[in-house]
């Protein structure tokens, strides 16, 4: 009994044992869970090497559309309020005068402008009567050619001025309009900020309205090297890369915003309406914005616009506070330092840097929120996007 007991015992530990050390073929083996290398205290980054490349001198930059249920308007100069046309309930148009500054002094700066300009063509005029009368004494050899050359040095430097005068007059007119704060949209005004005769700053709310219909928005960073080009109130032409649809939004605001431990340069403009409604642009769609050319810009190959240069990526540029733009380059010991950039410019990917970097060095093009100058950090195999 107790014999035939063992024997029973011994045959099923042989089984056991046996269904325990047998796999079948189509059995996987568990997969180890990915693990992170990465020490504690180090951070994990992706780097780019520092290369010549090419780029197209039409900026673009690209960004995201989002819900707009609210405009906070403001004046994009600062002064005194000079009158408040509108009060809290009362129902806009788009295009109505909303608030006003007092405009005096720009007044009196855009018509001294405009004289300027006039007494700059009138120059121009009287150099060009002399270039041609001095042309035709040298071609009778009544006038030597320096007399001559002098002459035409003359006429392209009331050329200039002319130029220069056309600038500040434009420059002026432009200040005129900032002082009228209009309503970009219909809707109602839902809360005042401000009062007649108060001082206010460039940006500083002034009233709030509610748009009649849903509105949209869209919101971009900017390369530091291009903020020159938006100005508050300006048209800025975009298309959405999902649909190829055009449109035209309205900046809002343009400047420097905190995010995380730094700052980024951040553009807001708000889309006109279109034909189609809000419907053609979906929430989060993303988008390209045309960055206006830069005043005085003689074209892509003009030597005061370079457009061929050392690159690294858009992502690659850190804005540590403002006025401080460079990258975290990479050095030999695994530690990144922060180098302080000049930098050209930029298709929406990639950017010149004029100044500040060498060929082959690599710099961080992801994961540099979270850097520090000196931080250590672990490099993840593959390209940067």
């Amino acid at each position: 009994m107790h014999r035939r007991s063992r024997s029973t015992l011994v045959a099923l530990l042989a089984v056991a044992l046996a269904c325990a050390c047998s796999t079948t073929d189509d059995q996987a083996p568990t997969p180890e869970p990915e693990r992170d290398d990465a020490p504690l205290g180090v951070a994990r980054v992706r780097v780019a090497p520092v290369e010549r490349c090419r780029v197209d001198a039409s900026a673009r930059i690209h960004g995201q559309i989002e819900d707009r249920s609210e405009l906070s308007l403001a004046f994009a100069l600062p002064g005194r309020v000079r009158s408040l046309e509108v009060e809290v309930g009362a129902t806009v148009e788009a295009g109505q005068l909303l608030a006003r500054l007092d405009d005096q002094d720009l007044r009196a700066r855009a018509a001294a402008a405009s004289s300027g300009r006039e007494l700059a063509e009138e120059g121009r005029e009287q150099a060009a009567r002399e270039l041609e009368r001095s042309e035709l004494l040298a071609s009778r050899r009544s006038l030597g050619a320096a007399t001559a050359e002098r002459t035409a040095s003359s006429l392209r430097q009331a050329e200039a001025q002319v130029e220069l005068a056309r600038s500040e007059a434009r420059a002026a007119r432009s200040m005129l309009r900032h002082g009228r704060l209009e309503a970009p949209v219909a809707g109602v005004v839902a809360e005042l900020h401000t009062r007649r005769g108060e001082v206010v700053g460039a940006g500083q709310p002034i009233l709030r309205i509610e748009p009649s219909e849903p509105r949209r928005t869209v919101r971009a960073r900017v390369p530091e090297h291009l903020l020159g080009r938006f100005e508050v109130g300006a048209r800025v032409h975009g298309r959405s890369l999902g649909t190829d649809r055009p449109f035209v939004a309205v900046v809002r605001r343009v400047g420097a915003v905190r995010r995380g431990p730094g700052y980024v340069q951040e553009l807001v403009a708000d889309l006109e309406p279109s034909p189609e409604g809000v419907g053609a642009f979906p929430l989060g769609v993303s988008v390209e914005l045309e960055v206006p050319p830069a005043k005085g810009d003689d074209g892509p190959d003009s030597p005061d616009s370079p457009n061929e240069g050392l690159c690294v990526p858009l992502g690659a540029i850190s804005y540590a506070a403002p006025g401080r733009t460079g990258a975290f380059v990479l050095g030999s010991e695994g530690t990144v330092h922060f180098r302080e950039l000049e930098l050209g410019a930029s298709d929406g990917r990639h950017v010149i840097a004029r100044a500040g970097l060498e060929p082959g060095e690599r710099v961080v093009a992801q994961g540099l929120d979270s850097l520090r100058e000196g931080s250590r950090v672990a490099v993840v195999e593959g390209p940067a996007s």
